[in-house]
């Protein structure tokens, strides 16, 4: 049996010879392993599926193993061509579905009718009704200076609070009149988003991920019979890497007894993050702090099982490199790396010893990574597969494999300049390489962060869209820049209103770094009762203003839409999922805070019902968080290491400040103070030693000398 690939690489053709073997013994085990039907040939010769090695020629068993779905064409000529048909071409995925990325931009019609009023302002001219006469008398003098000065201020409260919905709550209980915060509204929205991630790695990537490996792991294991001895190697390091990320996953995997030993050494590496370790497995440095668990993630080694799994499979490279350039040379290191790469890519994805499960495994995979974070940063078995086959190399050729002079040239010409191989490439921020070379020389603080949002703030959309990440830094990138509806409210003309957005906008940052920890979200717990558009009491809601800026929170909206649409189209979550429900509420919630900041910009002549349903905003918000988790967290997300001095770069939120400002009341147009919540960051940097989950950075928070806020915005002490 002689296996070729087809023409248009559509389909594999395998021509059964009249010396072909019964799949008896062995081989009709070998299928029911691999879920394949052993079936009668059609060919007239009443044989049953045949199960062909290549023997010392090549790969033993890999031209046959992935024979699922192999029928004969009818008639009775021994010659006639069994068919495996694909789905899919051999090599290229399919293309993006429809509508990838699944963004589109909510259209903004802003008309802004500028404000009566000038900074500096008149104590007199402010109007405090209901509660806010008790704020501004408990206020303290620094605070109402710089309410008169700048248009607003931001207060400092002893005790920080982290719940948004819950701060709306205490303004409705006082009858303080209700600024809705950008803050609140991304914080918020971005929980949702962070429990349908959470929603889809239960239902797609998880499953995806242990299909992946255990059909690897099953395939790999019986490629060593009869392999030539150089071959040996590379089928370990493949087996080792895949058994590795299963020993992590799944407590009741053996890892195979060839490489049982490294593997278990390995898994201890990954668990304990000792540092700077060569591995056995693979020959090459690994920083094993970076598996340290982080986001909500708790220290239980089970728990994290996922999570390290997916690290492991993106931070175990393949390195194609044998030293040549630096004149330390390892060629059989390097040359077993790559071997085990081609091994892998030719299994999943290359050649006709594809196996389909495992390849559309991967395909999730790899799609709903671009989806969620962009693309790869590093090569994945397709594009290894891609750039062999277009340098003319033919994986289904055992001798590219096996022979060391193909290798060499395929390590030399395909491969120059690629780094290595991993099969869940990391997917790179696009901010990260700001903090290349940044040396982290002690634990004080630096606000090295700021970095960030200047560059946001420059670049205006430095991503684009082409994944939600993307999405989301342009939406803080909007919120930086300047708003049509500027123009109607006093304190945006304040320089100090610019500082203030840059500390939000690294809280806001800091949160979606967050959402993009995978395996370390946590799911929306099930509804309790309806959200009822008031709070208990018979108090009626205070006047709620929105923040004037409708571009942002129109950025916003259309990033929970391709959220929303791209994980259902991908059907990584449907319609009954709890998170889903949490994205229609958070698209309800931006939908309307927009069309009110419209309103709201145009005047007073322009104030309509719909606006009205802003009181109902806190109780809705509070809903979300109560499924998810309080909008400020506190959350810690780690954004570099320093490799030098062992220390890393932690971003965190640490609760919510109350801002104090003088709004136009879309009644009457009359200044009003209002108060609403923003998310305070703080910025710190830890021994490689130290935890960096969410749990570990509250009881840093709660600890006698926390990590201090940002110093900008400048926050004034409150009583």
């Amino acid at each position: 049996m002689t296996p070729r690939i087809a023409s248009d690489s559509t389909r594999i053709e395998m021509r059964c010879g009249a010396t072909a073997r019964r799949a008896g013994g062995l081989g009709r085990w070998v299928m029911l392993l691999l879920n394949t039907t052993v079936g009668a040939c059609r060919c007239g010769t009443g044989s049953s599926m045949t199960l062909v090695g290549l023997g010392r020629r090549g790969l033993p068993w890999l031209g046959c193993l992935a024979l699922m779905g192999l029928e004969c064409a009818p008639g009775g000529d021994r010659d006639q061509k069994p068919v495996l048909h694909m789905e899919e071409p051999i090599i290229a995925l399919p293309p993006p579905p429809a509508g990838w990325p699944y963004w589109a931009p909510v259209p903004v019609e802003v008309r802004a009718a500028p404000v009566g009023m000038s900074l500096p302002l008149a104590p007199s001219a402010i109007e405090r009704p209901g509660g806010a006469a008790a704020r501004w008398a408990d206020a303290s003098p620094g605070l109402r200076a710089a309410v008169l000065r700048d248009g607003f201020a931001i207060g400092r409260p002893k005790a920080l609070t982290v719940g948004v919905g819950a701060f709306y709550e205490g303004l409705r209980r006082d009858d303080v009149p209700s600024l809705v915060t950008i803050d609140a509204l991304f914080a918020v929205s971005t929980l949702a988003i962070n429990a349908a991630l959470a929603d889809a790695e239960v239902r797609v990537t998880s499953r995806a991920m242990s299909t992946l490996l255990h059909r690897l792991d099953a395939r790999l294991a019986l490629a060593e019979p009869g392999a030539r001895p150089d071959l040996i190697d590379g089928i370990h390091v493949a087996e080792a890497l895949v058994a590795v990320a299963l020993v992590l996953a799944d407590p009741a995997y053996v890892p195979p007894p060839e490489v049982k030993d490294a593997v278990i050494e390995e898994a201890v590496l990954v668990r304990s993050h000792p540092g700077v370790t060569v591995s056995r497995i693979l020959h090459v440095p690994i920083d094993y702090t970076a598996f340290t668990p982080q986001g909500a993630l708790t220290r239980d080694a089970e728990v994290s099982g996922a999570y390290l799994a997916a690290q492991w499979l993106s931070r175990a490279q393949l390195s194609f490199d044998g030293g040549e350039s630096s004149g330390v040379v390892d060629m059989s290191a390097a040359r077993s790396r790559t071997r085990a790469a081609l091994l892998i890519a030719r299994l999943v994805m290359a050649s006709a010893d594809a196996d389909l499960p495992a390849r559309r495994a991967l395909s999730q995979l790899d799609r709903l990574d671009e989806l969620v974070f962009g693309p790869a940063a590093a090569a994945s078995p397709l594009k290894v597969a891609e750039l062999v086959a277009a340098k003319g190399f033919d994986l289904h050729d055992a001798k590219v494999i096996t022979d060391a002079a193909p290798l060499d040239q395929i390590r030399r010409s395909a491969l120059a300049g690629v780094h290595g191989m991993a099969i869940l490439p990391l997917r790179e921020a696009p901010e990260s390489r700001l903090f290349a070379g940044l040396a982290l020389e002690d634990a004080g603080p630096g606000a090295r962060a700021t970095d960030v949002v200047t560059w946001l703030a420059s670049t205006g959309a430095p991503a684009g869209h082409a994944s939600c990440y993307a999405s989301g830094l342009s939406a803080i990138a909007a919120w930086e820049g300047p708003s049509r509806a500027d123009p109607a409210e006093v304190f945006t003309r304040s320089p100090a209103w610019q500082q203030r957005k840059r500390g939000g906008a690294l809280s806001l940052w800091t949160s979606l770094r967050h959402a993009g920890i995978a395996y370390a979200r946590t799911t929306a717990r099930p509804a309790v009762g309806t959200i009822a558009p008031e709070a208990s009491g018979s108090r009626p809601s205070p006047v709620i203003v929105v923040e004037p800026h409708p571009e942002a929170i129109a950025a916003q909206l259309s990033l929970v839409r391709q959220v929303m649409l791209g994980l259902t189209a991908l059907e990584a979550i449907d319609k009954d999922a709890p998170s889903y429900g949490l994205l229609v509420e958070a698209e309800s919630i931006l939908d309307i805070a927009l069309t009110a900041a419209r309103e709201e910009a145009a005047g007073r002549s322009e104030f309509t019902a719909r606006a009205a349903e802003l009181r109902g905003i806190g109780p809705r918000l509070a809903a979300i968080e109560a499924r998810t988790s309080p909008g400020a967290g506190p959350f810690a997300v780690v954004v570099h290491r320093d490799d030098r001095t062992r220390r890393a770069l932690l971003e965190g939120t640490t609760g919510l400040l109350p801002l104090y400002a003088v709004v136009a009341d879309p009644r009457s147009g009359r200044p009003l103070l209002a108060v609403g919540p923003i998310v305070a960051h703080a910025e710190t940097t830890l021994a490689d030693t130290e935890p960096e989950t969410d749990q570990a950075w509250a009881e840093r928070l709660a600890a006698p000398h926390p990590p201090p806020t940002d110093p900008f915005p400048v926050t004034i002490e409150e009583p």
